[in-house]
């Protein structure tokens, strides 16, 4: 389906600022270019980049029938990260273009800063330290994460792994998902539980879900009514699935004990709304922007082309 002389156009810029990935690609892609404008492609600007090749390494532009209409040449996308919201399937397959998707490149990644936003949650460091920069020598008493509930909706790859880490804490894994891994759960004494049990149960939640109709808004006020006020929540998923407005209200009124959020329903974000509440983690979608993650999906996405060499 692809030669050597095939033109791969590579969309994302972490993969292009990638020198490691750049040079595995071109040695067997020798006509490969890549974005340098350090911003992410959109409508024309992605057309035009596109335009001439036939297969495609992209992150988090959006793929549709607007672009792919205008990109007959154009047969094979291969996914840099796992997120697939931004994709038209339905389109897709109007074109015939063929999708090459990696699940499980940035498990690692995304678990670990899970993990740790949950420990620095629960220790107050956010709290802790905001108020030792204004010039407070005060010490906030937290809690530790060993023996607490820790609960994940959305048991794939990712929540797996988050869940997994969790275990040498000799926590109380629980796991929200329609397909559970009967296997998966006994090896690590995780208890298949209903949505509302991980939230009412947990001292810790976090969101490890892909953004879909189905998934969009799954966590509204009620369901945020249902955390215990000393618990934390977690999205390091997708923007748009908990209700980020019902969240700081609840916040404010002391309902839940801090949420960190790595995903925004727009990203960049306002980050006004956010300004002075306590116990909170705020960072740019970046729980899979590691140099070790980078590399694993990097690999995954040229490792799929290369494989469809004649």
């Amino acid at each position: 389906m692809l030669n050597r002389n095939s033109v791969v156009a590579v969309t994302s810029r972490s993969f292009s600022a990638n020198t490691e990935l750049r040079n595995r690609l071109l040695s067997s892609f020798p006509n490969s270019k890549f974005n340098e404008s350090g911003k992410i492609l959109s409508s024309e600007n992605l057309v035009d980049f596109l335009t001439g090749a036939e297969a495609g390494i992209f992150a988090l532009e959006k793929i549709d029938s607007a672009v792919l209409s205008k990109l007959p040449q154009l047969k094979i996308l291969s996914k840099f990260g796992v997120g697939v919201d931004g994709v038209d399937f339905q389109a897709l397959k109007t074109h015939n273009v063929k999708f090459l998707h990696f699940p499980g490149t940035n498990s690692n990644a995304v678990a670990e800063i899970a993990l740790s936003n949950a420990i620095s949650l629960l220790r107050r460091i956010p709290e802790n330290q905001r108020n030792f920069s204004n010039g407070e020598w005060g010490q906030l008493k937290g809690r530790e994460i060993h023996g607490k509930t820790v609960g994940v909706i959305g048991a794939g790859p990712i929540g797996k792994r988050f869940l997994e880490l969790c275990s040498f804490f000799d926590c109380e894994l629980r796991a929200f998902d329609l397909q559970q891994d009967e296997v998966f759960n006994k090896k690590f004494g995780i208890k298949a539980s209903s949505l509302g049990e991980v939230l009412a149960l947990s001292d810790v939640v976090s969101i490890h879900l892909p953004l879909t109709s189905q998934t969009k808004g799954m966590i509204s006020a009620d369901e945020i009514s249902l955390i215990k006020s000393t618990s934390v929540i977690m999205n390091l998923s997708r923007g748009g699935i908990l209700d980020e407005a019902a969240l700081i209200e609840a916040h404010r009124k002391g309902l839940l004990a801090g949420f960190a959020l790595d995903v925004f329903d727009k990203e960049p974000c306002d980050l006004t709304p956010f300004i002075d509440l306590p116990n909170v983690i705020l960072t740019p979608h970046i729980g899979g922007s590691t140099v070790e993650a980078i590399t694993n999906m990097g690999n995954a996405a040229i490792t799929g082309l290369t494989n469809l060499l004649k």
